[in-house]
């Protein structure tokens, strides 16, 4: 009895085993509350640098990033694989069950040891998980723009009147140039062709040439006025003549009524523009031209 009372309490931080003369302090990696024979590791998932600890408590969970795979460590055992992300407490390199981490999700890419994902950057998607490194984050394919950032998919196709080369971040990368057009989703600019133009810039179609003009050069932007001695109706490309015993002395002309009927004492070739004299020794019938319907006159 009188030896029982000599025997103390082992003191929180500290361990004694059967037999001790002495408290041994706790060791880093454990804890050790009062009265305890052998040190309590720090549980998976944690750890602990410094010696005597007392609760349970004071073990450290294992940071973002790192992970901590068995009992009584001391510091982590290593950074979280790259293509996942470890939160705190994790106990395992790869976590999946998106409470101690998970696959690096579509959009994000997680380097070795990463804290949080990383976004892919505007111009740029990812559709896959897991990415280790910036290289998953593709670029924008052409005829669509990326304009957030973490996009998992090609995004929307570009607005009409503009054309997206690739790495577009906005709707309208490039705006088609007059005389050209782009319609929604283009990748390239595509010049007005014969009979039509464009005269602003950022046109989804162009126009077909008006009455009294022609548009005979494709990339117009605007088009030419119809020249005298000749008439223009929509779309026309090449200027149709007024036929021969007509004329035309205005331009824009837009149809063959515009072409109006020579005078009598003149003669009007094919695209007249202004009748001429009829020639000495000849007569010239209105509305008909000189090699056609001429008369000539000499004495016998």
């Amino acid at each position: 009895a009188e030896s029982d009372e000599k025997c103390l309490p082992c003191p929180e931080g500290g361990y004694c085993p059967p037999g001790s003369k002495i408290a041994k302090d706790c060791e880093a990696g454990y804890y050790c509350p009062a009265k305890v024979a052998f040190p309590q590791p720090c549980p998976i998932g944690t750890f602990s640098g410094k010696p005597k600890l007392t609760k349970r408590a004071d073990c450290v969970p294992c940071y973002n990033g790192s992970y901590c795979a068995s009992e009584g460590l001391r510091q982590p055992s290593g950074q979280c694989d790259a293509g996942y992300i470890c939160y705190e407490k994790s106990y395992t390199s790869a976590p999946v069950d998106g409470i101690i981490g998970e696959v690096c999700p579509k959009g994000y890419y997680c380097p070795l040891g990463a804290q949080d994902k990383i976004a892919c950057v505007t111009g740029t998607y990812s559709p896959t998980v897991g990415g280790v490194d910036s290289s998953v984050c593709q670029q924008c394919p052409g005829g669509h723009y990326c304009n957030d950032i973490a996009m998992t998919n090609k995004g929307p196709v570009c607005s009409p009147g503009c054309y997206c080369t690739g790495g577009a971040k906005q709707s309208c990368q490039f705006s088609a140039d007059p005389g050209y057009f782009a319609e929604e989703g283009s990748t390239v600019q595509q010049a007005c062709p014969l009979g039509t133009f464009s005269p602003g810039a950022r046109s989804q179609n162009c126009t077909v040439c008006t009455e009294g003009f022609y548009c005979g050069q494709p990339k117009m932007s605007q088009p030419t006025n119809c020249p005298t001695g000749s008439f223009c109706g929509p779309g026309t490309t090449i200027p149709s003549e007024c036929p021969a015993g007509t004329y035309n002395d205005v331009e824009n002309g837009k149809t063959i009524e515009d072409c109006k009927k020579c005078p009598a004492g003149k003669y009007c070739d094919v695209r007249t523009s202004n009748p001429a004299n009829c020639s000495a020794g000849f007569i010239c019938r209105g509305g008909r031209d000189l090699r056609g319907t001429v008369m000539k006159f000499y004495n016998g």
